[in-house]
C-alpha cells in the first residue's frame, strides 16, 4: 500500500513538472501522469486536477459538474489543512470577487479616505485606556491605517499538565496571526487603504491585549470564575465553550475601543504545537478584538445568518451552501475588503460592526450593501 502511495505521489510530481513546461507535448505527457495518479487516488493529483478545472484548462469527463467537482475536492482538502488547496480557493474567490464587485466600480476618489456619503473619515483612537490604538492618516497620496497593540501572553508553565512544547514558537504563531491583517485593501468604493499592525510584547496592565492559552490550569480557572461570578446563561455558555474547546475573544459586555480585549485559545493537539492552526485562529479572534462580529451562512449561536444573495460583496467569496472564504466565517479564510471597512467603521463610530442581526442588536454594518 505504501509503495502504491509513493508511486502515485511520484507520478503526480512528474506530472506537475511537465505541466509547467512550455512544450505542448510535455504538457500532454504531464496530464497523462496526473490521470494515472488520479486512478491511484493520490490526494495531490486531485488537487492539481481541481485547480486546472477551475482555471478552465481541462474539463473532466468523469463528472457532469466539473466546477462543482473541483470546488468540492479543494474544500475537502482545505478543511483537512492542505495549504495548497487553501491557496487555490483563496485565489479563485478573489477572482470571483473582483469580477463581480471591484471591476464594476467607478474610478475611486483621490485624496483622504471618505465614506460612502463622501465624508472624510478621521480616526485617532489612542491612550492608556485603549488596548488597540488606531490612527488613520493620509500622506504622500496614501491612506494608511496603523493598528498598534501590546500583547501579553499569559505566563506559560512548561511543566506538568500545562506543558507547552515550545512557548517561543507559540508566541510567534500568535504574533504572525495578528500580522495577517496587514495588507493593501480597496474600501469605500475602491479607495486604496494600507493597513499596518504594530505589536509590542511588554509587561503592561492598562492598555494590552491579553492572550490566554487554555491549558489545564487556565481552563480550570476560567470555569471557577464563570461559576462564581456568572449568571446561569454565562455558566451554560462557559460549559459549552469548554466542552467544545472553542477559542474565543471578549471585549467586555459591550465592545468599544476602550473595552478590555482578551483572546482565549484552545489547541487541537493539547500541547499548543499546532502553530499553523493557532496562527489562523488568532487571525479570526483578532477580528473580534477589532470590533467585528461573526459571519455565518445559516442561523447559529443567536445569529440570524447571511444567505447567499444577501450582499454582492460577500457572494464573491461563497463556494458552497455552507462556506465563505472570509476570516470571520472560517478562520483559515482571507481578510477581505469588507472586513477592513468594518474595522474602520468600528473605530470611527466606537461601535461593534455586525454582518448579521444578533439577539437584540438589529443593525448590521453600513459596510454591507454598497457593493464596496
Amino acid at each position: 500500500m505504501d509503495a502504491n502511495k509513493t508511486y502515485a505521489a511520484t507520478l503526480t510530481d512528474m506530472g506537475k513538472t511537465l505541466l509547467a513546461s512550455g512544450d505542448p507535448q510535455d504538457r500532454v505527457k504531464g496530464m497523462r501522469y496526473i490521470l494515472r495518479a488520479l486512478r491511484l487516488n493520490d490526494p495531490e493529483a486531485h488537487i492539481v486536477m481541481a485547480e486546472l478545472t477551475l482555471r478552465g484548462q481541462v474539463t473532466p469527463t468523469f463528472t457532469k459538474d466539473p466546477k462543482g467537482y473541483a470546488i468540492g475536492v479543494l474544500l475537502r482538502h482545505a478543511q483537512e489543512g492542505d495549504l495548497h488547496a487553501r491557496a487555490i480557493l483563496d485565489a479563485y474567490c478573489m477572482t470571483q470577487y473582483r469580477a463581480s464587485v471591484v471591476d464594476r466600480l467607478p474610478t475611486p476618489p483621490t485624496g483622504p479616505l471618505v465614506d460612502f456619503e463622501g465624508k472624510r473619515i478621521k480616526i485617532k483612537r489612542t491612550g492608556l485606556l485603549t488596548p488597540v490604538d488606531a490612527v488613520l492618516t493620509y500622506a504622500n497620496g496614501v491612506n494608511r491605517l496603523d493598528l498598534s497593540l501590546n500583547v501579553v501572553v499569559h505566563p506559560l508553565d512548561t511543566t506538568g499538565d500545562d506543558a507547552i512544547l515550545d512557548p517561543v514558537r507559540f508566541k510567534a504563531a500568535v504574533l504572525d496571526g495578528l500580522h495577517l491583517w496587514e495588507g493593501r485593501y480597496l474600501v469605500f468604493g475602491n479607495q486604496p487603504l494600507e493597513v499596518a499592525v504594530h505589536v509590542t510584547n511588554e509587561v503592561r496592565l492598562l492598555d494590552s491585549v491579553f492572550i490566554f492559552p487554555m491549558t489545564v490550569q487556565n481552563t480550570a480557572t476560567f470555569q471557577k470564575v464563570a461559576d462564581m461570578l456568572g449568571t446561569e446563561s454565562v455558566r451554560d455558555s462557559a460549559q459549552t465553550i469548554l466542552q467544545e474547546q472553542r477559542s474565543f475573544a471578549v471585549g467586555g459586555r459591550r465592545w468599544s475601543v476602550r473595552s478590555r480585549k482578551q483572546i482565549y485559545l484552545f489547541s487541537d493537539t493539547g500541547n499548543f504545537d499546532d502553530y499553523e492552526e493557532i496562527k489562523h485562529v488568532v487571525k479570526h479572534e483578532f477580528g473580534h478584538v477589532l470590533g467585528l462580529g461573526d459571519l455565518y451562512r445559516s442561523p447559529s449561536d443567536g445569529l440570524s445568518g447571511v444567505p447567499r444573495g444577501s450582499f454582492s460583496e460577500l457572494d464573491g467569496y461563497a463556494l458552497s451552501d455552507s462556506f465563505y472564504d472570509l476570516v470571520m466565517c472560517d478562520h483559515h479564510g482571507v481578510v477581505g475588503n469588507n472586513d477592513i471597512e468594518m474595522v474602520v467603521l468600528a473605530f470611527r463610530t466606537n461601535r461593534q460592526q455586525l454582518y448579521q442581526k444578533q439577539l437584540k442588536k438589529t443593525k448590521i454594518s453600513k459596510a454591507l450593501g454598497h457593493g464596496n
